[in-house]
Parts: C-alpha cells; sequence; structure tokens
C-alpha cells in the first residue's frame, strides 16, 4: 500500500495558477504509463543516421521561361549567406531566388508569374 503524501508545491503559494500547474504535471508524470517506460539499454545512433534523418531541402524547380534556365547556388562571398535559384538562361529574364525557411528548406515563394 503506497503512503499518501498531501501535495505541498514547492514553486508556488498554495492555491496559486503555479501551484495547480505544478500539481497537474507532477500528476501526469506519476501515472502508471509513464513509471512502465523504462529504457534498459540506450538508443544507439551515429551521424550518418542524422544525415539520412534531414530532409532533402532541395525544391521543386520553378517553370522554365523560354530561354531555358540555369541553377545558381552557393554562399555569398561578402554577407556569407547562402543562395538557391533559377536564372535566365540568356539573362533577358528576371531571376526566380527561393527563400529558406528557419530550419533550412528552401522554397520558391511565386512561381505563377514566369
Amino acid at each position: 500500500m503506497e503512503k499518501v503524501v498531501p501535495f505541498k508545491p514547492r514553486y508556488g503559494a498554495t492555491g496559486s495558477r503555479s501551484a495547480v500547474v505544478e500539481e497537474a504535471l507532477r500528476d501526469a508524470f506519476n501515472t502508471p504509463e509513464v513509471k512502465a517506460v523504462i529504457n534498459k539499454e540506450p538508443v544507439v545512433w551515429s551521424v550518418g543516421d542524422v544525415v539520412d534523418a534531414i530532409p532533402n531541402s532541395k525544391p521543386k524547380p520553378p517553370i522554365a521561361c523560354e530561354h531555358g534556365h540555369i541553377l545558381k547556388e552557393g554562399v555569398n562571398a561578402k554577407s556569407q549567406k547562402p543562395y538557391y535559384g533559377y536564372v535566365c538562361a540568356k539573362s533577358l529574364c528576371p531571376a526566380i531566388w527561393a527563400k529558406v525557411t528557419a530550419n533550412g528548406h528552401w522554397y520558391f515563394e511565386d512561381t505563377d508569374n514566369v
């Protein structure tokens, strides 16, 4: 039989919002399901596994202009920022540059106006 210990908040006064949140969190972690999940073996992974888990961040190419397009990608020498986009093969049409999200995925904002 388990001993019932009255709840005494550690981080807030009794009845305060922080004490209620603390009690809810402690109750959530004291369930039998959570206690049953015990990893007996360590998780084994390698750098190769991490590289394989990273999705390909290259977006689908936009529709090419009538002259064709050339992929330009690299890192700007002055600002050290990466760039990725397509330019007209004959330098007549405007370039279409991709934008990068916070997690490193490239996307083309608008490809309908080519």
